[in-house]
C-alpha cells in the first residue's frame, strides 16, 4: 500500500511483509538498488546489485534468483550466502538480450575476474 522511497519506508515494507508471513526471512528485490533481506531476529542485510552497467534484458531475474536461493538454502547454506550467490547469479543473466541461465562454472569465472 505505499512505495519504497528511501531507508525508513523499506524498513516498514521488511516489518510487515514478517509480520503478515511470519516467515523466517523475507528479501525485498529493489532492481538496481539491490536486495534486502529482513529477518525474523532482527537482522537486516542489504546487498547492492553487483552489475549496474552491463544491464540488457532483465526478464527472468528474479526467476534466477528464486532458484539460486533455493538451490543454495536446500545445499545448506545461510539466507545471506543464498542472497548473495543469487545477487551474483541475477548479475551474469541480466548482461543478455532474452531469457538467460547460468552456470557454477560461470559464477565461479565471475566471482574471480570482477571481484578479486
Amino acid at each position: 500500500g505505499f512505495q519504497i522511497i528511501d531507508q525508513e519506508s523499506l524498513k516498514k515494507a521488511g516489518d510487515i511483509l514478517l509480520k503478515m508471513t511470519n516467515a523466517n526471512g523475507v528479501l525485498i528485490t529493489r532492481g538496481s538498488e539491490g536486495m534486502a533481506l529482513f529477518e525474523k531476529n532482527g537482522d537486516i542485510t542489504q546487498i547492492p546489485a553487483f552489475n549496474k552497467r552491463e544491464v540488457f534484458d532483465v526478464t527472468g531475474a528474479g526467476d534466477t534468483v528464486v532458484a539460486t536461493i533455493s538451490l543454495a538454502l536446500a545445499g545448506g547454506l545461510t539466507m545471506k550466502d543464498a542472497i548473495n550467490l543469487a545477487n551474483l547469479a541475477a548479475s551474469i543473466v541480466i548482461r543478455r538480450f532474452g531469457t538467460s541461465t547460468t552456470s557454477l562454472e560461470e559464477m565461479k569465472q565471475a566471482l574471480l575476474t570482477e571481484f578479486i
